[in-house]
């Protein structure tokens, strides 16, 4: 096979729970999607990211304040001769391309800041969507019925955006950070005062195109403040963030609902981000390639999202994903399936590197049986591997490599942690 070792790795990738029909209608379109995707610089997917989860929130927020018929309402006395002017719907379409125009600005390599931009943006999101949950507000303004050259606008916005998720302004919030990481990447003094003239006419379009109050602004310019200001470590991806935030929302949406079954994911994600915060692979503590009782108990969303997302991947990404074998002793790549476990040559030495998926039960029968060796160091997924983790990986396999054995190197699906230590290994010698 070809030796490949500077291969793909995405470190910020996430494996996502499905369900069976998204899993049916993806094996549709698997080969139309999957060149578009794995093309995709590291911007563009925390854009896909962000937008996703804008989608998800704001509209599900918006159709829960509808369902209850939601009438309370921010506005002040001053407010109400507020005058409706129809052409401010024009800078206040600038949303989307503030919205997306920092992500395009990224360069290829810079992921920090592509993770700062990604963070502020899901903070605003997450937050605001919270208050929108929990502090459901209603525009009092009527919009004028036609009359004016820009109804054909005014009705394409109604038809996709209701009158509710008024506090905090998210047009707003959004418009703040993408003007702070717009402007730094704009050389000439007229273009920073045109993105300044740009927000501005943002910012006052949300009152003159009554879509949004004062207190709206002003608590949308609060927001992004805090977003901005929020400091967390962009040298690697923030797992921990992401799932607290899951955290927060399900114990919400529990409250809220009534359905009190979302806290046992809520406490899975919980001590997940607890984990991650810590760096702490030992914490599913598996052993022989299987988890203990207790560990399904407290872990069981978890552990079943990612079974789950392996056997979508493997399907959905086939022929992509399969062992390949880089030099005489290593073959590096994802957890084996069944059939492939069988087919493995006897006298190999399996080093399993997920901390987050069982081993392959055909695979450990065959270590039984004295067919196979196993080896377990388990790896934080989406994270970078140190040069420590990559090193006592090495370590561990030396006197097997000294002996002439062949090495199966393996995490959850070969895309990144077994490619860092293997390319740690051609590096260091």
């Amino acid at each position: 096979m070809r030796v490949l070792l500077s291969a793909r790795c995405y470190p910020d990738q996430v494996c996502l729970p499905s369900v069976a029909t998204a899993a049916m209608w993806l094996a549709r379109v698997k080969w139309a999607f999957y060149p578009l995707i794995d093309g995709m610089r590291h911007a563009d997917r925390h854009f896909l990211l962000n937008a996703l989860s804008f989608a998800l929130i704001y509209h599900c927020t918006n159709w829960l304040a509808a369902k209850a018929d939601v009438q309370q309402h921010v506005m002040l006395a001053a407010e109400r001769d507020l005058p409706f002017v129809a052409w401010m719907i024009l800078p206040y379409s600038l949303s989307l391309l503030f919205f997306a125009i920092p992500f395009w600005l990224v360069r290829t390599q810079d992921l920090p800041t592509v993770r700062r931009i990604s963070q502020a943006f899901l903070l605003a999101t997450c937050i605001a969507g919270l208050v929108f949950l929990w502090w459901p507000l209603r525009q009092q303004h009527v919009i004028p019925d036609g009359g004016h050259a820009f109804a054909a606008l005014y009705a394409l916005l109604h038809s996709v955006d209701q009158p509710f998720n008024q506090l905090p302004s998210l047009h707003v919030a959004y418009a703040g950070i993408g003007w702070w990481f717009i402007r730094p990447a704009l050389a000439l003094r007229w273009q920073r005062f045109a993105l300044d003239c740009a927000a501005l006419l943002l910012l006052a379009s949300t009152l003159f195109t009554y879509q949004h109050h004062a207190a709206d602004v002003l608590s949308g310019m609060l927001l992004a403040l805090i977003c901005l200001r929020w400091r967390v470590n962009t040298q690697q991806p923030a797992v921990a963030l992401y799932y607290g935030l899951a955290t927060v929302w399900l114990s919400s949406l529990a409250f809220y609902s009534g359905h009190w079954w979302l806290l046992y994911p809520a406490l899975s994600c919980t001590l997940v981000a607890i984990a991650y915060q810590g760096r702490n692979a030992l914490f599913l503590n598996k052993q022989n390639g299987k988890f203990h009782w207790q560990q399904w108990i407290l872990y069981g969303p978890y552990l079943c999202s990612y079974q789950i997302s392996w056997c979508l991947q493997r399907f959905i990404l086939q022929p992509a994903i399969r062992p390949e074998q880089i030099s005489p002793q290593w073959i590096i790549g994802p957890r084996l399936t069944a059939s492939e476990a069988r087919a493995l040559p006897a006298g190999v030495v399996a080093m399993d590197c997920s901390a987050e998926l069982a081993e392959q039960a055909v695979l450990m029968a065959r270590v039984a049986a004295g067919e196979l060796r196993y080896l377990h160091h388990p790896l934080l997924d989406i994270v970078q591997p140190t040069d420590a983790d990559c090193d006592a990986v090495i370590n561990a396999l030396r006197p097997e490599l000294a002996s002439g054995k062949t090495i199966y190197l393996h995490c959850a699906m070969g895309f990144h942690r077994c490619r860092v230590i293997a390319a740690r290994f051609k590096e260091t010698g």
